[in-house]
Formats: structure tokens, sequence, C-alpha cells
């Protein structure tokens, strides 16, 4: 059994003490994604979500802090914070196990605003554990609690999250129902919390304080526990014996400042990589955290805390300084991955070095008899003044976005004929009667270069207006999303339901309203540049060197032109060569071998074969082998005047399927498929011919089956018998003809006329749209390649953030005043002003009898 108020106590009390604190962590992990998964059940807007789930946070912000200041004040004969503890966990308990089975989205949040309130109630748990560590041992206690939080996260994230759909053999109940991976989640959560109150109850035992405080020598005549509270709290959190604690939690504070939940847009936004790629810095981290959290808690019991805190702290900040010029002298400021993984293993190791001497620290200067009213001190700290820094932070990514970065407006890339350096390309802008001080113009390149001339420019224009535009749109995006909630509500009246729907009529009337006016804008911008520059563009569609086709469309053959390289290796450093300071092995990735690895679509019956056309142009000629009967479907639609888009959606959906049921695709074909559509009713006809005999002979009712089962199919009509068969297809209202989208990419078409005069206006159609897919994909990641088309895009743009350097420079000047927080706390308590009352205790204090 684990008592409090020990000076000293065994080295598996102290691991022991953090699990129940732990475990209640644990079990918290239940009310994140998967019970994010559970409300998509009921409801699919994240702002709706969230806003649902903010609520709880507002109503209970005084909740935790009552409760510990209450805990140091109360007595009963089984201790004054194991209760709290014992009726939080089961209340907490029983809404987890609830909430697979809540019926209702408000029946489920219900649960979660319980849960959270009850976790209020049990606040005192930290206090507990502190109580049972000694001063002395804390920094331990606090390197073993993170090695079991490492563990529980890899262990989380790692194996269970990832099981909640699964569904479980019940044994022989099997007949009567079968498990969820949702609700073993919950149940093992809510399991893990009676296991916390089992050993909170049984396993630890609370020893009366002699001078702890009372309420009754406290309270009033006619007081009630509230005005008490209120009364006593701000006194209490507030007095002057707990100025260390705060100046440490300030110190922490700053020392701790970062981007926090925006930090996905720096790796996304900013570097332009996955939040896959993003997690596997954290991943990497929490295993190395398993070993260093407890040479971390060894480290600050062995030597001063504080002196160990400060070390750690002061190695970040110049590590942050070696990696802010590190960022800086990239080509592009954009550091690889390797390179960002191995910055944030050694940032790792000193945040984990740090916040193992930090806690512990923080409580040398509180004695244990307080412990609840630091623990609520520390509670409203967080709420006001780390929160504040939090909202700083927004403010300060707007300001320096203000000053040196482009605002919102109009954004448009040009490709010129040759390359230019900046002063050419104000030189040609002013040349043409535009003012280039107005405007923000930027060199564009792949990845990884850094040249001050290039063929491809950014210009933006900022506009007065977008700004508010665009803010407004996001405005409305929140109010459609609460608007959309409120449909959510039982029980309503059908002119309540008419005024809601009409609401939202008008909210998205002015969200189309606000778009227009941006894109308008934007493509204002467009037309002025490519007028003012087009004698030094490239020709509009000529990014299209040559083109040949056979077989009616499936087999393409392509040249391309594009403005960057392209017969570069572009293999990166994987974490084991970068740890090695080898270079990465070449040719493991090229242009040619990544693009023809992310233009593989199921409508391709073979690998695309790529090949570099370099020195003589710097082309690539891209062949494409499709499958026949998609091609076909696909013609058919668009001659139909259906949009190529959903054309090819509903042939990739629906040739596979059937290929499978044949065998392949060379045993059968698709003749003379024709698209109609008379009294709005859309249908798709044509025969299909088996070349050879299929396993066994199929019937008209395996094909129809088969393809009534996919999506946009209301109804399969097939007649006639093996091996030809007639087929009818009635098609979803949504086929309707328009007979704009023929005529799309208008250069392209024009310049497919000039190659291929003999192709009718159907196959130009798929064969523009085809090449439109080519060079969208191989401008994006991992390839980065722009054809070379005079204007690649244009398109209103919001205000550009600099999350990296704004921030670095933020963090660094915040680690100074930390460190200068810290050197006062050192100056004063050398002084004698300041004491660490806490430690003192602990060493003056006599061990009581078990």
């Amino acid at each position: 059994m684990l008592i409090t108020r020990k000076t000293r106590v065994p080295s598996h009390w102290v691991f022991y003490a953090q699990l129940p604190f732990v475990m209640s962590i644990t079990a918290y992990y239940a009310t994140g994604a998967p019970f994010l998964l559970a409300m998509k059940k009921f409801i699919d807007n994240p702002a709706a979500i969230m806003f649902l789930l903010s609520i709880e946070l507002f109503v209970t912000a005084l909740g935790g802090p009552f409760c510990n200041w209450l805990s140091d004040r109360v007595w009963t004969r089984h201790g004054r914070r194991k209760p709290f503890i014992l009726v939080a966990v089961l209340l907490q308990c029983a809404s987890l196990v609830a909430m697979p089975f809540a019926s209702s989205l408000m029946m489920l949040v219900a649960l979660r605003w319980c849960y959270g309130i009850a976790g209020d109630i049990g606040s005192p748990n930290q206090a507990l554990t502190m109580e049972i560590v000694p001063a002395k041992q804390r920094g331990m206690g606090s390197g073993f609690f993170k090695l079991q939080l490492q563990v529980v996260n890899l262990f989380f994230y790692g194996l269970i999250l990832g099981r909640f759909d699964d569904v479980y053999f019940s044994g022989p109940l099997h007949g009567l129902f079968s498990v969820s991976g949702e609700t073993l989640i919950f149940f093992a959560a809510g399991t893990m919390l009676l296991a916390v109150a089992t050993f909170t109850w049984f396993g630890i035992h609370e020893i009366e304080p002699p001078d702890r405080r009372r309420i009754r020598d406290e309270r009033r005549p006619g007081e009630g526990m509230i005005r008490l509270f209120l009364r006593g709290f701000f006194g209490d959190v507030l007095h002057k014996s707990l100025l260390p604690l705060y100046l440490l939690l300030l110190a922490g504070t700053l020392l701790t400042v970062g981007l926090g939940t925006l930090e996905p847009l720096l790796y996304t936004d900013q570097w332009g990589y996955s939040l896959q790629e993003m997690g596997t810095n954290t991943a990497i981290a929490a295993a190395l955290g398993i070993v260093t959290a407890l040479v971390a808690g060894w480290l600050a019991d062995k030597t001063s805390k504080i002196k160990v805190y400060a070390t750690a702290m002061v190695l970040a900040l110049l590590g942050r300084v070696f990696w802010t010029f590190f960022v800086y002298q990239k080509p592009d400021y954009r550091p690889e991955l390797h390179e960002i993984v191995l910055f944030g293993l050694i940032q790792s190791t000193f945040g984990l070095v740090a916040s193992a001497a930090s806690f512990p620290l923080i409580l040398e200067y509180v004695e244990r008899n307080r412990l609840g009213t630091a623990g609520a001190g520390m509670g409203f700290f967080n709420s006001t003044i780390k929160n504040s820094f939090s909202m700083f932070v927004g403010f300060y990514l707007v300001m320096w976005s203000v000053f040196f970065l482009p605002q919102a407006g109009d954004r448009v890339e040009l490709v010129f004929r040759q390359e230019l350096a900046l002063p050419e390309v104000r030189e040609k802008l002013s040349g043409a009667g535009i003012d280039p001080t107005s405007l923000d113009l930027a060199a564009l390149h792949r990845p990884g270069t850094d040249e001050t001339t290039s063929r491809r420019w950014e210009i933006r224009r900022p506009v007065e207006e977008a700004g508010d535009l665009h803010k407004r749109l996001k405005d409305l995006g929140n109010l459609l999303a609460k608007e959309q909630l409120k449909l959510q509500r039982p029980n309503l009246a059908n002119h309540v339901v008419t005024g809601i729907n009409n609401d939202l009529a008008k909210l998205r009337a002015e969200e189309s309203s606000l778009r227009a006016r941006l894109r308008d804008s934007a493509e204002d911008f467009r037309e002025t540049l490519r007028a003012a520059l087009a004698a030094s563009l490239t020709t509009d569609g000529h990014e299209l060197v040559s083109i040949d086709t056979r077989e009616q469309g499936a087999d393409v053959s392509i040249v391309l032109e594009f403005v960057e390289p392209v017969d570069i290796d572009i293999s990166r450093r994987t974490l084991v060569e970068a740890l090695t300071f080898t270079g990465p092995v070449t040719g493991r990735h090229t242009i040619p071998s990544e693009l023809a690895r992310v233009l593989e679509t199921v409508d391709l019956t073979a690998p695309p074969a790529i090949t570099p056309l370099t020195p003589a142009r710097n082309a690539l000629r891209i062949d494409l082998r499709r499958d026949p009967a998609t091609v076909a479907v696909e013609s058919a639609l668009v001659a139909g005047n259906i949009p190529w888009s959903d054309a090819n959606r509903f042939a990739c959906d629906l040739i596979p399927p059937l290929g499978a049921l044949i065998g392949s695709s060379s045993r059968y074909a698709l003749h003379a498929p024709v698209f109609s559509f008379e009294e709005r009713a859309s249908r798709l006809r044509f025969e299909l011919l088996i070349n050879d005999d299929p396993p066994s002979a199929l019937s008209a009712d395996e094909v129809a089956r088969v393809l009534e089962a996919r999506a946009g199919v209301n109804e399969a009509r097939v007649s006639g018998a093996f091996p030809r068969f007639q087929v009818t297809l009635h098609l979803a209202d949504s086929f309707a003809p328009d007979p704009a989208s023929v005529h799309v990419h208008p250069a392209l078409q024009t310049r497919l006329r000039e190659l291929l005069p003999r192709q009718n206006d159907p196959e130009r159609v798929i064969l523009a749209e085809l090449i439109t897919r080519i060079t969208q994909t191989a401008a994006a990641s991992p390839v980065f390649l722009t054809a070379t088309r005079p204007v690649p895009v244009a398109e209103p743009a919001d205000r550009r953030y600099d999350y990296f350097f704004s921030m670095q420079f933020f963090m660094i000047a915040t680690d100074i005043l930390g460190l200068m927080i810290l050197w006062l706390i050192l100056h004063l308590e050398k002084r004698g002003v300041i004491k660490r009352v806490g430690a003192l205790e602990d060493a003056k204090r006599p061990a009581p009898a078990p």
C-alpha cells in the first residue's frame, strides 16, 4: 500500500504512484479520436462538432480549481483526495460505457459533458500523486510518468485506434450479438477507470496533515460554500507564498511557446509535406522518449532540478538558433524530412529533460498541505496566462503577415518564353503600363532549387476588400455549420424547419456571390497580365509538343514540354542515410519514375511509360495504354454532352467489375456504345461480346446483377445469351447533358485540331481532359513539374503566412525572457527572498509511522 507524507519511499512506490494518473489519461484517449468517430454517425461537420465539445469547457472553467481548493480543506475517514477521485472515475466510467449505445447526437454529447464534469471532480488526482512522492524523488516520478505515457501513446495509436471499425466474434452469444471495436475501446477505457478506482481505494492510504486548513475555520457566519470559495480561492491562489510557483509557470510558458494547433500548417502549407510525414517526427520522438524520460528523471533527482531545467532550456535555445540559421541556408527555406526528424529528436530530448525537472521543481516551492491550492492556481494560470499566449500567437502571425508578406488579393502564375530575373520582370510590367511596385513578385522553382532567375513567376495583386471577403467566407462557413446543427434537433415543427432552410439558402447564396466576386477579380487580373505580356509569354496549348493515338484512343503517346528539368534524380535521403551522414542512393526516385507512379489509374491496362527528351527539348514522352472498354464508355457519354469527369468516374466504376466477372479486358469488347437522353431519362446502350469461353458460361442475369450494382445505374436490362449480350443501362438523374462541357480547354482543343485533324470533337475533349489531368498530376507532389502554359494558375488568394521564421524569432525572444526569469528565481532564492518550502518540509519532518 502506498502511504502519503513519507520523507523517503522505495523506487517502486514512485513508479506505482504515477499509475492512477496515467491510467486516467489513457481512458481520456477514448474521448479523442474514438469519440469523434462516434459523433460522425450523427453529424459530419467539424465546426459543429468543435462547437458542441467546447460548451462543457466554458461551463466548468472553475470546476477543477474548486475541487482542488476544496480537497485541501476537507477530511474523511477515507482521506481528503481519495473520495473526489473515486466519485469522479465511477461517473466517468459510466459515461464511457454508455457512449457506444447513445441513440442520438445530443445524448452522446451529454455523456461527454458528464465525463468532463466528472473529470473536474477528480482533478485532485495529481495532488494525491505528489503527496505520495517526496520532493527529492519527484524528478524520478516525472521520469516514470513520461515513460508510462510514451508507452501508452505507442500502444494506443499503434494498435488500438485502428480497431474502431472491427467486429469481433462473441462466442456462444454470437447469435444474439457481436462486439464492435468501437464498443471494446469504450469498454476498455471504462475498465481502466475501474482499475483506477480500485487502485486508489485499496492501494493508497492518506495520512491526515496535522496543520491542514479547515472550512469551518475560514467560513464566516451564514456564508455558503460557493461564496467562501469565491472569496477564499483568489486569496489563496494569489497569495505571495505561491509567487515562486507562478514565476516558474511563467518561465515554463515562455520557454515552451510554439505554434500549437497551427503546427500542421507549417508542414503542409509552408513546407509541402503530408500529415503522415509530420507524424513520423512525433512517432520517433515518442519511441526515444521512453528511454530519455527515465534518464531525465534520474538526472533531475541526482542534481539540482533548476540547474537541469535551465541547462536543458539553454541547449534548446541554442538548438533553436542553429535550426533557424540552418533553414535560412536551404535553397527554398524548406528542410528535408530527415533533417526535420533529426532536429526534432534533438529538441525532443532537451524538452523531455526539461519537463522531467520542471514539474517536481515547481512542487518543491509548495507545502504538501497546499498541493490542492497549488493545483487550482496552476489551472487558473493555464486558463488565463497560458491561453493568452496561445491567443497572442495567432495575432502575432497576422501582424507578421501584414508587415512582411503578400496580402489577400489575386494570384497569377505566368510562364515566360525565357529565363528572367526580377529587374527584367519589373521592366516588362512597366513597359506594359503596369506599376510593379504595387505587386508582389516571386520566382518559382521546383522545391530544392535556389535560383534568382526563372521562366515561372508568381505575381500577386493586393485587393483592399479581398481580406474582408475571405474572412466573411470563413464566417459564413461557421454560420452554415450552426444552422445545419439546428436541423439535428429532434421534434422540430415544420415551420421551424422551413425557417432554418430559408436561412441556409440565404447564407449559401451570399457565399456563392462572394466566391464569384473573388473569382471574377482573379480572372480580370489574369486577362490584364496576359494582354499586357502576350509577346513575352509562352503560346497557350503549345505545352503539347506532339500526340499520337491508336485503337480509337486506347493507345496514346503524348509529348509535353515543362518549365523545370525533367531528367533529374529526386531521391531523398532516408533516416538511416541521414544518421550515417551518407548521401541518398541515386536513381531510387527520378522524375519519370515518380510521375509514372502517381499517374497509374484504374483505366490503364499497363503502367505508364515515360521517357525524357532532353537535351533536345525539356519534355517528356508519356505513353499510356488505356482500357478500350473504358474509353468506349467515356466516348459515348462525352458525345452525349456529359462532362468528362462524370463520364470517366462512371466508366472507371463500371468496367473493372465487368472485367472481374469475365476474366480480363482482352476477353471481351463493348461494341457501338450509344448514350441517349429522352424525356429526362438517360440511357446507355451497348453490345457486350465475349471473345472466348469463361470458366463457366455467363447468363444475362449475372451480367445484369454486376452492372446494376454500380453507382449511377438505376436499372440494368441485359438480353441475349453467351457470348453476345445486348445491354441497356438506365442511368441516374445526375447524367444530364451539359453542352458547355464540349468547350473545355479551348487552347488545347485548338492545338489538338492542328495535330490530329481527323479526330472528332468527343475524342478531342477526352484527350484535352487527359492532358490536363497529366499536367495537374505532374505539378503536384512529388514531381513538381509545370507545363509551359502561359498562365498555369489564376486564383483568389488569402494573405500568406510564414509559420517558420516568424515563430522562430518569437520563440527565441520568449526563450531569452524565460531564462531571465529563471535567473531571477535563482537570484531571489540565493538572497533568501523565496524558499523551497516543500523541499524543506520533507527534509525537516521525521518520517511518520506507517
